[in-house]
């Protein structure tokens, strides 16, 4: 699992490097800043997502979809640059899909909501999503997000 949670980091942090092309079609561009001291990447966009845990939805959005190939990462919310638990009290949503054929990774945080974990998944621009939460012994999870209609090349 540790070595899925640095690919899904590595794949995130790719999404945050935008070639000037894409601000130029439109696309918004994450920032750096810094925020209750800390350095964040605050995410833009219309995407969306949900998730169900322990019988609450949490809402997440503010972010884009960004991929390569079959790969797409979903970002939204505000990311800690060095990780901390919870994301630093930060609310955050990240999902990873690197095949039709392999389930997706999954990372949210909002308030008390800590989720790092796999999910099998519908669709591919807006779908659906279910799986088990690592951190907190396997207690299942279920989902919908929305790329907000656009893909955006890496």
């Amino acid at each position: 699992m540790k070595m899925f949670v640095a690919t899904a980091a590595a794949v995130a942090a790719a999404a945050i490097v935008v070639p000037a092309s894409n601000a130029a079609s439109g696309r918004c561009l994450s920032k750096s800043e810094t925020i209750k001291g800390k350095s964040v990447i605050v995410s833009c966009g219309s995407a969306t997502a949900t998730i169900t845990y322990k019988g609450k939805t949490y809402k997440f959005s503010q972010g884009q979809c960004v991929g390569e190939g079959k790969s797409i990462t979903l970002d939204l919310g505000t990311q800690l640059v060095v990780p901390a638990a919870n994301n630093g009290g930060f609310t955050y949503f990240s999902m990873t899909i690197l095949s039709s054929k392999l389930p997706a990774g999954i990372a949210a945080n909002q308030g008390s909501l800590n989720i790092n974990g796999s999910a099998k998944f519908t669709g591919t621009k807006k779908g659906t999503f279910s799986g088990t939460n690592a951190v907190s012994k396997l207690v299942p999870f279920k989902g919908t997000y929305n790329c907000g209609g656009t893909i955006y090349p890496f």
